[in-house]
C-alpha cells in the first residue's frame, strides 16, 4: 500500500497594509522552503521597504526571500511614508534590470536623502555612477 499520510501545507497571505496590489497568497508545503514573490505593493507618497511577520514585527522578509519555517504566516508591507511637498523626481541609471541590461528609473523619492544607495539596496539593482 502507498503512504496515505496527509501533505500538510501552510498559508503565506499578504497584506498591503493601505497600499495597493502585492502579491497573492502562496502555498508552502511541510520540508520545502517557499521563495517569496517578487511583486511588490504600491502606497502613494511611500516607499515600500519590505515585508514583516504581522504577529512578529521583528521578523521581516524581502521579496524574493526564503520562507521555510513549518506553520501559516501572514505579512504586512512596511511603509516609509513622506509628505508630498519634500518630494523630487530622481532617475538613477541602473544595470542589470532583471537580466535586459542597462535601463534608467525614474522614480519620485525625498529630498535630502541618500537616494540612489536606498533605491540600489531596495531593488537589488547594480546602479551606475
Amino acid at each position: 500500500m502507498g503512504d496515505t499520510t496527509p501533505t500538510r501545507e501552510f498559508t503565506v497571505t499578504f497584506d498591503a497594509n493601505g497600499g495597493t496590489g502585492g502579491p497573492e497568497p502562496q502555498t508552502k508545503k511541510y520540508g520545502e522552503s517557499l521563495t517569496l514573490p517578487n511583486e511588490k505593493p504600491t502606497k502613494d507618497n511611500s516607499v515600500f521597504l519590505g515585508w514583516i511577520d504581522s504577529e512578529n514585527a521583528d521578523k521581516t522578509y524581502e521579496p524574493g526571500g526564503v520562507y521555510s519555517e513549518e506553520k501559516d504566516l501572514k505579512l504586512q508591507a512596511s511603509w516609509h511614508t513622506h509628505s508630498n511637498d519634500c518630494y523630487e523626481t530622481v532617475k538613477i541609471n541602473c544595470s542589470n534590470c532583471n537580466g535586459s541590461g542597462n535601463c534608467t528609473h525614474t522614480w519620485r523619492a525625498p529630498i535630502k536623502e541618500n537616494v540612489r544607495n536606498m533605491f540600489c539596496v531596495w531593488s537589488g539593482e547594480t546602479c551606475l555612477v
